[in-house]
C-alpha cells in the first residue's frame, strides 16, 4: 500500500509540474519581458491592415497581445505580421497565425525578432469585402496570465496513471481478465465510460451538425412522412428544367444550365427517392414522427448507434477472450479494447453525426453485435438462439449499409466446424445443426424479400438500391469500374502518412495527388488509417507461418483470413463506387481490427511460453502503438471539432 501511495504522489507531482512548467511555460517566460506598453493601434471599417508599432526609436518587443475578432462572429482570424527591425530595414513577413476571441491564449503572440523592432504591421489574411473587424486594446510586451487547469491536471494524472498501470510488469498483466477483481473491472468500466463521454461530447459539439441547415439532410424525415402517406418517394417535385434534361445526372450540365434540383437525392423517372438504407427510418424517424409529429434529431441517432457500437465491441472482445483466449490478461484486454474502439473508427462518426453517418454507424453496431452472438454461440454449446440472433442482426445491415452484409461470411469459419461435426454425429445433433442453419437463414430471407420488394417498387429491379441515380457531382450511371483507381485509393485510405507540424493544431490535412486521368470523388484526408491505428497492420503477419499456425490452433485462421480479405475488398469497393472519403474508414476499419485482436492475443500467448522478457517486449510494442493511436486520434478530433 505504501508503494502505491508513493507512486500516486509521484504521478500527481509530475502532473502538477507538467501543468506549471509545460502548459504555463509562456506565462512564466513572459515575466522576464520588459515593461508592458500600450499600443495606439486601431482598425477602421473596411481595413485589413493596421500598425501596432512604428516608434521613433527601436524597441525591444518580445510579445504582443492582439485581441482581434471578426464582428458578429467567433471564427478564427488568420493574420501575418510584417516587421522591420535592427537586422532588416527592408522588412519581412512572419508565418501565419490564427486568433480567436474564444481562445484567449491565441491572442498572445511571442516574437523572436532580429534585435529591436522598428515597425510592426498586422495583415489580415483571406478577408472578404464585407467583413468588419474589431480590435481591442493592443499591448506590447504583454505578460500572459497563468491558466492553471484542474481538469488538465486530472487528465495528465489519469494518463500517467494508465501508462503506469499498463506497463508490462504491472499487476494487470499478471491477472487474467476472466478472474479480474472489482477494481480492475471498475477500471474497464471507467475507460469505456470515458470513451462514451468523448463520443457524446463530439456528437453534440458542432451546432451545424446538431441542427443541419442543409435541406438534403432531411431525407430520412421526409421518408418517414412519405411512409405515413403510403408513398415510397420523398414527395419533392422535380423542376421543369430537370425534367427536360437529356441526362439529368450530368452535374456540369446542370450547373451550366442553372437547373434547380435536390442535392444528393436519387432521381428516377420524374421522382425523388432516398437511396440510403431505410432501417434508420423504421427504427428512429418513423416512430418518433408518429409520436411527436416532429423530425427525429439525427445526431442523437448517431450517438445511440455509436454507444451501442462501443458496448458491442466490448462484448465481442469479451466473448472472444472467453472462447479462444481465456489466459488473456486484464492489461492486454484493456489495450485491445482501446485498439478496437479507435480501429473501429467510432470517432469518425462522432465528429460528424449527420445524415451520412447514421446508416454506417447503425450497420457497424449491428455487425459487431451479430459477431458477438456467433462467438457466444460457439462458446455456449452451439446455442440456437445466439445463432439466430446473430443472423437477424447481420441480415438487418442490408437495410442500413448493404456492404456490411458481406460480414455474414464470417459465420462459416466461426461456426462451420461445429455445424459439420454435429452433422456427422447424426441423431439429435444433426437435427440441431440443420434447424440452427435454417432458423439463421430465416431473417436473411425475410429481410432480403422486403428489400427486394422495396427496390423493385421504386426502381423496377429488386437488386437496384438507387445509388446510381444520386444527384451529386458524380454521374454514377457512367462511372464504371476502373482498376487504375485502386492503387491511388488504397494508398490514400491505408498508407498515406500523416502530416505533423510543430504548432497547433499539430496535424494538418494531406494533399490528394494522383496520376489517375479520370474523375474520382475525394474529400479532405489527414492520412491513412494505418497511420492513425498502426496496430491494424497486423493482418500482414498472416503471411508468416508461425502466426498462421497459432491461429489455426485456435481455430481462428479462417476467420482472420476472411476478415482481412473482406476489409481490403470493401475498401476497393468504396474506392470504385464512392471515392476517397474519410467516413468510409468505418466500412472496413472494424474488419481489420478483428484479425488484429486475434493475432495480437495469439502472439502474446505464445510470448508467455517463450519467457517474461519476450512477453514484456511485445506488450511494450502494443502499449506504444496504443499511445500513438490515442495521440493521433486526439489531435485529429481536436482539429475537426
Amino acid at each position: 500500500m505504501k508503494r502505491v501511495i508513493g507512486v500516486l504522489c509521484g504521478l500527481l507531482a509530475a502532473a502538477l509540474l507538467i501543468e506549471l512548467l509545460f502548459f504555463n511555460f509562456r506565462a512564466l517566460e513572459s515575466r522576464t519581458f520588459g515593461p508592458a506598453v500600450p499600443s495606439e493601434a486601431s482598425i477602421a471599417a473596411g481595413e485589413t491592415s493596421f500598425t501596432v508599432f512604428d516608434g521613433p526609436e527601436a524597441m525591444d518587443i518580445q510579445s504582443i497581445r492582439l485581441p482581434l475578432s471578426k464582428a458578429g462572429s467567433g471564427d478564427w482570424v488568420a493574420v501575418r505580421l510584417f516587421v522591420t527591425d535592427e537586422g532588416s530595414s527592408v522588412g519581412y513577413e512572419l508565418p501565419e497565425l490564427q486568433i480567436s476571441p474564444a481562445v484567449p491564449s491565441s491572442q498572445f503572440i511571442r516574437l523572436n525578432l532580429h534585435g529591436k523592432a522598428r515597425s510592426i504591421t498586422v495583415n489580415i489574411q483571406g478577408a472578404k469585402p464585407d467583413d468588419v473587424y474589431e480590435l481591442g486594446d493592443v499591448l506590447l510586451n504583454a505578460r500572459r496570465p497563468f491558466a492553471f487547469s484542474l481538469l488538465r491536471v486530472f487528465g495528465v494524472f489519469a494518463g500517467l496513471g494508465l501508462l503506469w498501470l499498463l506497463r508490462p510488469s504491472s499487476v494487470l498483466h499478471r491477472t487474467r481478465v476472466l478472474e479480474a477483481g472489482l477494481w480492475q473491472q471498475a477500471l474497464l468500466v471507467l475507460i469505456v465510460a470515458v470513451q462514451l463521454l468523448v463520443t457524446a461530447m463530439a456528437c453534440s459539439a458542432t451546432p451545424s451538425y446538431v441542427t443541419p441547415p442543409w435541406r438534403h439532410h432531411r431525407q430520412y424525415h421526409k421518408m418517414a412522412v412519405s411512409l405515413t402517406e403510403g408513398r415510397l418517394d420523398l414527395g419533392d417535385e422535380p423542376s421543369a428544367s430537370l425534367l427536360a434534361m437529356e441526362n439529368p445526372y450530368d452535374y456540369h450540365a446542370r450547373v451550366r444550365d442553372h437547373v434547380d434540383y435536390w442535392w444528393d437525392e436519387a432521381y428516377y423517372q420524374g421522382k425523388y427517392y432516398c437511396y440510403f438504407g431505410i432501417l434508420p427510418v423504421l427504427l428512429f424517424y418513423l416512430p418518433y414522427y408518429l409520436v411527436t409529429g416532429n423530425a427525429f434529431p439525427t445526431w442523437l441517432g448517431v450517438l445511440i448507434c455509436l454507444t451501442a457500437l462501443t458496448l458491442a465491441l466490448v462484448w465481442l472482445l469479451y466473448e472472444t477472450v472467453r472462447r479462444y483466449f481465456p489466459r488473456c490478461s486484464t492489461g492486454d484486454f484493456l489495450l485491445l479494447e482501446v485498439t478496437m474502439f479507435l480501429g473501429g473508427t467510432v470517432l469518425i462518426g462522432a465528429q460528424c453525426p449527420t445524415f451520412y453517418y447514421l446508416p454506417i454507424s447503425l450497420a457497424l453496431a449491428l455487425t459487431a453485435a451479430a459477431l458477438a452472438c456467433w462467438v457466444r454461440a460457439g462458446r455456449d454449446g452451439y446455442r440456437r438462439g445466439w445463432i439466430v440472433a446473430g443472423g437477424l442482426l447481420m441480415a438487418l445491415t442490408a437495410a442500413s449499409r448493404p456492404q456490411f452484409v458481406l460480414s455474414s461470411f464470417l459465420v462459416f469459419p466461426l461456426l462451420g466446424r461445429e455445424t459439420i461435426e454435429r452433422w456427422k454425429a447424426g441423431g439429435k445433433d444433426r437435427t440441431r445443426a440443420v434447424t440452427s442453419v435454417l432458423f439463421a437463414l430465416v431473417p436473411y430471407v425475410i429481410v432480403a424479400g422486403a428489400l427486394m420488394w422495396y427496390n423493385a417498387s421504386r426502381f423496377g429491379s429488386p437488386f437496384d438500391f438507387g445509388a446510381n441515380y444520386q444527384m451529386t457531382t458524380n454521374d454514377v450511371t457512367h462511372r464504371g469500374f476502373h482498376p487504375d483507381r485502386l492503387p491511388f485509393g488504397l494508398f490514400s485510405y491505408l498508407l498515406q502518412p500523416v502530416s505533423l507540424i510543430g504548432r497547433s493544431p499539430f496535424l494538418r490535412s494531406v494533399p490528394v495527388q494522383t496520376s489517375y486521368q479520370g474523375f474520382t470523388i475525394y474529400e479532405t484526408m489527414y492520412g491513412g488509417l494505418l497511420w492513425f491505428s498502426p496496430a491494424l497492420a497486423a493482418p500482414v503477419l498472416l503471411l508468416g507461418r508461425r502466426v498462421r499456425a497459432g491461429l489455426k490452433e485456435k481455430k481462428l485462421l479462417g476467420a482472420a483470413a476472411v476478415c482481412a480479405v473482406l476489409g481490403v475488398l470493401v475498401a476497393c469497393l468504396d474506392v470504385e463506387a464512392g471515392g476517397i472519403l474519410q467516413r468510409y474508414w468505418m466500412d472496413f476499419g472494424f474488419l481489420l481490427s478483428l484479425p488484429t485482436v486475434w493475432i495480437v492475443l495469439t502472439r502474446l500467448e505464445e510470448a508467455e511460453r517463450l519467457g517474461e522478457a519476450v512477453a514484456a517486449e511485445r506488450r511494450m510494442r502494443l502499449l506504444g502503438l496504443t499511445v500513438w493511436s490515442v495521440l493521433i486520434w486526439t489531435l485529429w478530433l481536436a482539429r475537426m471539432l
